[in-house]
């Protein structure tokens, strides 16, 4: 699995987490599976375009999905909340994250090395 694959993921199920929406701050996603923003920006527009998480911010004076913005590049440099942007996750992205766990095998435990007596 690629560090992209497991941001992919891990956005899934910080939205799935969130009890509305999860807030996140791409530049903190970026650093956190060590990908440059651009494509953390990219994979958040691609998973909203996909139905997969509704994607959205706040203008100052209500929280906009991202068609209602005038473009994702304003979208992303539009900083008022600090900067946060929020996902909600959808009904396609719940069973997206149902499907991937249903073909995911558990790892085994770990024996210890070492000698025993």
């Amino acid at each position: 699995m690629t560090k992209f694959d497991k941001m992919r993921i891990g956005l899934l199920l910080r939205a799935k987490a969130a009890p509305d929406d999860a807030r996140i701050r791409v530049h903190e996603i970026a650093h956190e599976y060590g990908v440059e923003e651009r494509f953390v920006r990219e994979t958040l527009v691609q998973l909203h375009t996909d139905k997969l998480i509704r994607l959205s911010a706040w203008d100052e004076s209500r929280v906009k999905a991202l068609e209602d913005w005038p473009d994702a590049d304003y979208f992303f440099s539009f900083v008022s909340d600090g900067n946060y942007k929020r996902v909600r996750l959808l009904a396609r992205g719940a069973e997206l994250l149902e499907k991937l766990s249903a073909t995911v095998q558990p790892e085994l435990p770990k024996r210890a090395i070492g000698f025993h007596s």
